[in-house]
């Protein structure tokens, strides 16, 4: 596809109404809650050696845009119309190509024949820096070549090879590039050979990667939504409740996950620091309508675990062990699940399905009880991290680092206090010194101290030891240095 030159250049004067807000985990894009569509380009190409072309640039439109499934409508509808997708140059996507690249298959060098392509598209308009996303579209991979992830995720980009272009292929890998890990599930055993939803060590508990069939970051071939892990970025504030403390037990009112609402969405319960539960109703709704309206899916509430923040793997739980069918995956009426390890017992009270009478009213979801045990509660130790741990500076400068200070304790103890103190060498003096936080259960705080050397500091490194202990409990007490280093 060519496109001319003089709307080329008209473009670049609004590609500033098109740029993407967009933050970062480590090496892979996250997406953030914006409106603003991602622009996205095709680069189709193959070798001299076999120039087939298996795609038009018709049937790449109708895997992007326009068929019943197509990336941009599920995108458009998971991210409650948070996300949409588009081209530099037509609404619908620019696709360019084909190109047949001057190096041929033989050679093995997938970075190079993709950079070849680029070069060939750039000829009809094509800018790498005009997009959020490029898939190149290869065809066929020498299977001589011998690779892995022949088809996939690079960093914000995709590459596909063969005749496997589909919407759920892209849809699962452009998930990637947006900074979604796999939605997995757990599989646990206990030491008497019986299947149970989960353990209290988690590690011992098969994490079967793709488990997740209700997620298309899972094994979804029907592209149902992304869980309530990864929709984190695209929930509002009020959709989303962390339970942190004993205070909080009580019955939620969870609405479903697939369309946009102003009510409880996710509700999230510690189960150890980094670790919550995440409950979330499903409803035969939109792309999730392959699920039907029987069986526990979608008459009961779905349990997962996952991370704090997006980013992780989320890994599904069976609350009927060991099946992961859609007819007894999820917590059904009068039934409930129960970590004892941790005090925690989840039942589900009542189901307003979106085709119940009730929904017209009260509107359709799940009434879920969630009772906290306080006699699980043991006490554990807080801890502490200087995350800018070795500074250097002049005799006399203030440096400032930044503490992170976590309660390590399970939501079924209460709310501690704790206070924090440095050992300073003397002259030296640091602010705030002495100081006290109450935190909630597994959660972490972030504060900033400043040290201040003396004038008459000598050339070293200095270990200033910061102190967190709990203010019931002298025991329970950890440390962790800051490191100052005299020029």
């Amino acid at each position: 596809m060519k496109y001319q030159r003089t709307i080329f250049l008209f473009s670049i004067i609004f590609l500033t109404l098109f740029v993407t807000a967009a933050g970062t985990y480590p090496g892979v894009e996250t997406v953030l809650a914006q409106t603003q569509p991602r622009r996205v380009a095709v680069i189709m190409f193959n070798f001299p050696s076999n120039p087939v072309q298996p795609y038009t640039v018709s049937q790449v439109k109708d895997v992007l845009f326009h068929s019943s499934r197509a990336v941009d409508k599920y995108y458009r509808e998971a991210s409650f119309g948070k996300m949409t997708l588009t081209g530099f140059f037509q609404p619908d996507g620019d696709v360019f190509g084909w190109y047949t690249v001057p190096s041929d298959a033989l050679d093995c060098n997938t970075s190079g024949w993709i950079n070849e392509a680029k070069v060939l598209a750039a000829n009809d308009g094509f800018i790498a820096s005009n997009y959020d996303h490029v898939i190149t579209i290869g065809e066929p991979y020498p299977g001589s070549c011998g690779a892995t992830r022949i088809t996939g995720a690079f960093g914000r980009d995709i590459r596909i090879w063969g005749t496997v272009l589909s919407e759920s292929i892209v849809t699962h890998e452009l998930g990637h590039c947006l900074g979604h890990a796999h939605a997995n599930a757990y599989k646990c055993i206990d030491v008497n050979g019986n299947p149970v939803s989960i353990l209290p060590n988690t590690s011992n508990c098969l994490n079967e990667e793709y488990g997740d069939q209700f997620d298309v970051m899972g094994m979804s071939g029907q592209m149902a939504h992304f869980n309530g892990y990864h929709k984190l970025e695209w929930l509002d504030p009020q959709n989303i409740l962390t339970i942190t403390s004993t205070s909080q037990a009580g019955d939620y009112f969870i609405k479903p996950i697939e369309t946009a609402s102003s009510g409880l969405q996710v509700l999230r319960i510690v189960r150890t620091p980094g670790q919550y539960y995440y409950l979330e109703f499903r409803q035969p709704t939109g792309f999730d309508q392959p699920f039907g309206s029987n069986g526990s899916l979608t008459n009961g509430v779905s349990v997962r675990v996952a991370g704090t923040n997006p980013g992780g793997n989320s890994r599904l739980l069976s609350m009927n062990p060991p099946s992961f069918n859609s007819s007894d995956v999820a917590l059904t009426v009068g039934n409930s699940f129960t970590d004892s390890s941790f005090g925690i017992t989840l039942t589900t009270l009542s189901v307003c399905r979106v085709t119940d009478a009730c929904a017209a009213t009260s509107g359709a979801g799940v009434w879920v009880r969630v009772s906290i045990d306080p006699a699980a509660c043991v006490p554990a130790k807080p801890s502490i991290w200087v995350t800018s741990t070795t500074q250097n500076g002049n005799a006399g400068q203030s440096l400032t680092y930044t503490v992170q200070l976590t309660n390590n304790n399970i939501v079924a103890c209460p709310t501690s206090t704790y206070k924090v103190n440095s050992k300073l060498p003397p002259k030296w003096t640091q602010s705030p010194v002495g100081f006290q936080e109450t935190i909630q259960s597994g959660q972490t705080i972030v504060r900033t101290i400043t040290i201040t050397s003396p004038t008459s500091a000598r050339s070293n490194e200095y270990l200033i030891p910061q102190k967190i202990t709990a203010v019931t409990n002298s025991k329970l007490t950890a440390s962790y240095p800051a490191v100052y280093r005299v020029n």
